[in-house]
């Protein structure tokens, strides 16, 4: 905005006029040309109260304006206690996201419901039970807790509604209130399920191998087995790991079928602000299974010349050790078996008894279809399953595994020796050099690296067949405000303190504040005599010493004011 700063027009007059605009004086010299002086006692004559500007009024109870701004701010609250309830629709589809833009808003309404009621209520405490001082009800009309001369109660006043809405509005958004959620069940299709891996993988995978699918699926679980000091909690299993395990006991894994790639990337471009999506489905399942009839069958010829014990794969650790697997030959199809271990080996498995040593150190293992439940967690960056359980009766097709060469010891020696290598037993009794002899993570790894082994065979071979549409159950869940008392209480402090300012005026409606108390009204009624006193201040708005702002009735009819400026 551009301001023009013009000199008045003057013209030559005795020395006593020389200063005064052209303008002033036409309008005296035209009321009584004789007697300048007279021309000023007339210009504020009765006759000339018409020109007055002033919209005459008085002190009420209930002022509406006020009403509806109590009204907005009770509004808001009771809006915003409902939008929070975590187990509400509403939070639901806002989101703590959405929740937090409207609460925001809605203590923005209600702080401007409590600036309406503040200055004129403090005021009306000030006149009443105060001492009426002129840098006080300055202070409060500015809202300046550090003008000169104002007291000490109404600095602090003046601070705590300063700070309030600040504080509130940190409040809300701290971490206390952010962990909530609401989760609500969704009629979609969850789409098909299969001996799949997660996104991602498949791009990898590009030789129908499976050794991607394998280090993918197995990292969660075995971070967790590579720790002894934190043993498998069998109390509480079954226990999920990563995207399809589940641990059901300490001689058992079930590596879950789970949802196509394609739809879990459909879901994750969906969601944001900490959605997730729950499905739990009941699908197929490969479940490995330690059989621990092997321990009484160590030296049982002819239980072992079921089995073609001259043609193992062995991996040698080059630490007197090496990794044994024995399944079907390449060209036989049934893959519901095999033997895993590890072994002193003497430098010649077939002339120095190494099949004897394996014997005594291999683990045995059945593979085979099952159903099982299971439960999905997706979110923007990742898929987990959370939770599962195998009781499910009936068996699926056992095709896969009973008439497919899946010949895994061919493709996964190296990660066999990576994963149960660090069990291996004492050499010559020697503990020290086998800590995890006896570690109770040792069958739980065995079954597990047995169940990679064969589900990521399957998954590699991308059998369009192993998909299929279960039954379940799709809820999505999302992230909302953790509200409780704390929220309430943010949301209802504002229009209880709206509601006592204007319970407070409507009893003090006998002091002469009135809703209009400001800079107009002040000049309206000041005492033009006492105005004298604050010489000096028209620039700086200053002055030396506290002043007090006398206020009272003109009359009877309590329609006009008073204001006479003394000094303490």
């Amino acid at each position: 905005m551009s301001y023009t700063r013009s000199r008045p027009a003057y013209h030559t007059v005795s020395s006593d006029e020389s200063q005064i605009p052209l303008t002033y004086q036409q309008s005296h010299a035209s009321s009584n040309p004789s007697n300048p002086g007279q021309a000023h006692h007339h210009e504020h004559s009765p006759d000339s109260s018409s020109a007055a500007l002033g919209k005459p009024g008085g002190t009420t109870r209930f002022n509406v304006i006020d009403l509806l701004a109590i009204a907005a701010s009770a509004a808001s609250a009771a809006v915003g206690v409902f939008i929070t309830r975590p187990a509400s629709n509403a939070a639901w589809h806002l989101g703590y996201g959405g929740q937090l833009i409207l609460v925001g808003l809605f203590l923005s309404i209600q702080n401007l419901a409590l600036r309406r009621l503040t200055p004129i209520t403090l005021a009306t405490f000030e006149a009443r039970l105060g001492r009426s001082g002129l840098q006080n009800y300055e202070a409060i009309l500015r809202n300046s807790a550090f003008a000169s001369h104002v007291s000490v109660t109404w600095r602090g006043i003046i601070v705590i509604l300063t700070a309030l809405p600040i504080a509130l509005s940190a409040a809300y958004k701290s971490g206390y209130f952010r962990n909530g959620n609401n989760i609500q069940t969704r009629p979609t299709d969850a789409g098909r399920f299969g001996i799949v891996g997660p996104p991602g993988v498949k791009n990898v995978s590009q030789g129908a191998i499976g050794v991607s699918y394998f280090v993918n699926a197995s990292i969660p679980f075995m971070s967790a087995a590579s720790n002894d000091s934190e043993p498998p909690k069998f109390d509480t299993l079954p226990q999920a790991y990563g995207f399809n395990t589940l641990l059901l006991s300490n001689t058992s894994v079930a590596l879950l079928d789970a949802i196509t790639p394609d739809r879990v990337t459909e879901y994750q471009q969906n969601l944001s602000g900490g959605a997730q999506v729950h499905v739990t489905a009941k699908v197929n399942a490969t479940v490995v299974s330690y059989n621990d009839t092997i321990e009484t069958r160590r030296d049982d010829k002819t239980f072992w010349n079921d089995f073609n014990m001259s043609e193992p794969q062995i991996l040698p650790l080059f630490n007197k050790f090496s990794v044994l697997f024995l399944a079907n030959e390449l060209n036989a199809t049934d893959e519901t078996w095999c033997f895993l271990g590890v072994f002193e080996d003497h430098g010649s498995y077939a002339t120095d008894g190494g099949e004897a040593r394996f014997r005594n150190t291999s683990l045995y293992f059945n593979m085979r279809r099952a159903y099982c439940m299971g439960t999905w967690t997706i979110s923007a960056t990742s898929v987990e399953l959370t939770s599962g359980s195998c009781n499910e009766p009936g068996q699926p097709n056992n095709d896969f595994l009973a008439n497919t060469i899946l010949a895994p010891g061919l493709f996964f020696m190296p990660t066999f020796g990576e994963y149960v290598g660090q069990f291996r037993p004492y050499p010559l009794g020697d503990q020290d050099t086998a800590p995890r002899a006896h570690s109770p993570w040792l069958v739980p790894t065995f079954t597990a690296t047995v169940g990679y082994a064969y589900w990521a065979r399957m998954a590699a071979l991308e059998s369009n067949d192993t998909e299929y549409s279960p039954g379940q159950q799709l809820l999505v869940e999302h992230q909302v405000m953790n509200a409780g008392a704390g929220i309430y209480a943010i949301l209802a402090l504002q229009p209880a303190l709206t509601a006592l300012l204007f319970i407070s005026t409507a009893f003090m409606h006998d002091v002469p504040v009135g809703r209009g108390f400001g800079l107009v009204a002040i000049l309206a009624g000041i005492d033009r005599l006492s105005i004298d006193r604050l010489r000096g201040a028209s620039l700086s708005g200053q002055l030396k010493r506290p002043a007090i702002l006398n206020i009272r009735w003109q009359d009877q009819t309590r329609r006009d004011v008073k204001y006479t400026i003394g000094s303490r």
